[in-house]
């Protein structure tokens, strides 16, 4: 099995405090020096636990760039883009409230992201078909254009992001991330 361990950390982007190094030190500091200053500070956490966030959040953080670097090349935005995507599933048109909830924003963020989209000429709002008092979104022809461009290119930045695991790594990892979604899911409805 392969292993393919990531072990220096970006520190201007974590955000906590870390011990006071001069800027030629910060690009030597690894997640071990960031876990053995949390195990000293704090010794009842489990620093395993810490070290898989902070993985977590480089490789979010990494992807996360690589789309926007792509989409930005198009003038998009990956809240843009997620709204398309989820357009192109429903081509009957979707209410924005109905994609503020697919996409787990507000109404306020849905607001702002389909104004640009519209002003891009991407989307457009259209009468309900049953309700007059309501519109649908719907993606315009230039729209639909737009996205045949992009959904390759973004399949295949996710898909050269995963090279280096193989398909039982990639089951693996994927059965983890469904357990500790449907985990969270359950814990929160058991809240309310």
């Amino acid at each position: 099995m392969r292993n393919h361990h990531l072990h220096l950390l970006n520190i201007e982007n974590i955000g906590v405090f870390m011990p006071k190094t001069s800027a030629n030190d910060r690009s030597r500091f690894t997640s071990e020096d960031m876990l053995s200053h949390f195990g000293k500070s704090f010794p009842e956490v489990n620093l395993m636990k810490q070290e898989i966030y902070w993985l977590h959040k480089q490789i979010s953080a990494t992807l996360d760039s690589q789309m926007e670097s792509m989409l930005a090349e198009y003038d998009l935005s990956s809240g843009r883009f997620l709204l398309l995507i989820l357009l192109n599933q429903y081509p009957e048109g979707l209410r924005p409230t109905e994609l503020a909830q697919l996409s787990g924003v507000t109404q306020a963020t849905i607001s702002g992201l389909l104004l640009s989209l519209e002003r891009a000429k991407l989307v457009s709002r259209e009468m309900h078909h049953s309700d007059a008092r309501s519109f649908v979104i719907r993606m315009t022809p230039s729209g639909i254009d737009q996205y045949k461009i992009l959904q390759p290119l973004f399949l295949k930045i996710v898909d050269q992001f995963y090279t280096y695991l193989d398909s039982t790594e990639v089951n693996f990892l994927k059965n983890i991330l469904q357990k500790m979604i449907i985990t969270k899911t359950e814990s929160e409805a058991s809240l309310n």
